[in-house]
């Protein structure tokens, strides 16, 4: 077995999450040989959970985490900070999909707990925050939609509140929405400052390398074989936690595709610009229209706007395209707050996600030695986190109710080869847009 890498993640410096924070100090480069019992692939949620379990399971193991970019300043910090508890199917109420709907909610809780007892355990200071999630909507299509959310709530014994838009308003600081179910269980928190202080808080055990791009994999004599442009790793084991990037990594894979979001956030708003919106308290909003802009007010009074999602067979959005992007984020902190016309974004990026055809996710033994998660369809904070820390256990013969749930995801759909794949991605995101209306 070979495989040359060829497509790389990038870092643009852009991200506003990242830019809050202090500079960090860098991991080392990997610069010679190295042996280890596993190496991790990618240093996100997956990854690091991954390290985590597997380190408390076997402590006199070698565990090497390595990521092409600098640790925890992928995808897992340029997502909008909302730890998924409760997720929308999107569809009418199915009585005969409830049980697949309890199921992949206990995932999302899983994950949940995992991650709050790591952040207590280590004081991670990320502005978590147990406020829940607003799930709005703007047009008057979206209150077919709210009413299906309100179906699949009750039907699953989930707390939630139907708010009239009077409360909306008072909620929110905007008068924008016309519809608003409020969901408990959901976590928001600081994304960059959440996978940084998980990084920096692993076992003994486990060593990171940043930006260090594997470029080779190869297996020989029962061993693979990694390589980048300063080092290498031979190890008994691999555990690939690079979510867009898995069929980059493995001939295997065929059945996921990346979707490239871009988001900005302003700069904190003054007392006076908080006051014009009514002072409210920190919340998310995630859109009833299944492309609609999710919204977050932040603890410390920053607004962050994403309405964008696009196919991209090239994954990064070029600068006109983050022109554009930038444009309609601005458009649409405007329509939500014509008092804050003084306000512009100090920070605007993009990353890159993975979807499934039949959005499903990715667990699974690619061979003797490989294993692999990933593709969360925009839930990798609790998603991601269950799927690294059951995984772990997995690989090592182990058994849970975690496990029982995560195995019973169907497999994602296979997906035709570019330029038919192209075409047909850009065909339902179009499709998909049609009718967003105010939602955008």
């Amino acid at each position: 077995m070979e495989k040359v890498i060829k497509h790389l993640p990038q870092n643009d410096q852009a991200c506003g999450w990242i830019n809050c924070l202090e500079k960090r100090i860098p991991f080392p480069k990997l610069v010679g040989r190295q042996l280890a019992q596993w190496v991790v692939i990618g240093g996100g949620y997956t990854g690091l959970a991954f390290a985590r379990r597997l380190a408390s399971l076997k402590p006199d193991a070698r565990i090497i985490v390595i990521d092409a970019c600098a640790i925890g300043e992928g995808g897992s910090a340029r997502n909008s900070g909302f730890a998924m508890a409760n997720s929308s199917s999107g569809e009418a109420f199915d009585p005969t999909k409830l049980r697949e709907y309890n199921r992949i909610n206990r995932i999302n809780h899983a994950g949940i707990k995992i991650l709050r007892e790591i952040v207590e355990r280590n004081n991670i200071e990320c502005q978590w925050r147990d406020v829940g999630k607003l799930n709005c909507g703007a047009e008057d299509a979206t209150g077919n939609a709210a009413g299906h959310l309100i179906d699949w709530l009750e039907a699953s014994n989930t707390e939630y509140e139907n708010l009239s838009s009077v409360e909306l308003s008072k909620r929110l600081g905007t008068s924008y929405y016309t519809h608003g179910i409020w969901t408990k269980g959901d976590v928001l928190l600081q994304p960059a400052a959440l996978v940084r202080g998980l990084s920096n808080t692993l076992p003994e055990n486990v060593e990171l390398f940043d930006n260090s791009p594997i470029t080779k994999i190869s297996e020989q004599n029962g061993k693979l074989y990694l390589e980048c442009s300063e080092g290498s790793i031979i190890t008994n084991q691999l555990m690939l936690a690079t979510n867009s990037y898995l069929h980059a990594m493995s001939a295997n894979s065929k059945h996921t595709v990346p979707l490239t979001l871009s988001a900005s956030l302003t700069r904190p708003l003054t007392k006076a610009e908080q006051a014009s919106i009514g002072n409210p308290d920190d919340w998310g909003i995630l859109s009833l229209h299944g492309m609609g802009a999710t919204i977050r007010y932040t603890p410390d009074h920053r607004i962050l706007i994403r309405n964008t999602a696009d196919y991209n067979s090239r994954y990064f959005l070029n600068n006109q395209q983050m022109k554009l992007a930038k444009s309609k984020h601005l458009e649409c902190l405007r329509q939500r707050f014509p008092s804050l016309k003084d306000v512009g974004f100090d920070n605007t990026w993009q990353g890159v996600l993975s979807v499934s055809r039949n959005s499903t996710s990715v667990f699974s033994k690619l061979s003797e030695r490989i294993y692999t998660a990933g593709c969360y369809n925009a839930a990798g904070i609790s998603r991601g986190t269950a799927f690294g820390h059951a995984l772990a256990e997995y690989a090592c013969d182990g058994d849970s109710d975690l496990i029982n749930d995560i195995i019973q995801y169907p497999k994602p759909q296979w997906l035709p080869p570019r330029p038919i794949l192209d075409i047909a991605m850009k065909s339902v995101i179009w499709s998909r847009k049609i009718n967003l209306g105010m939602d955008g």
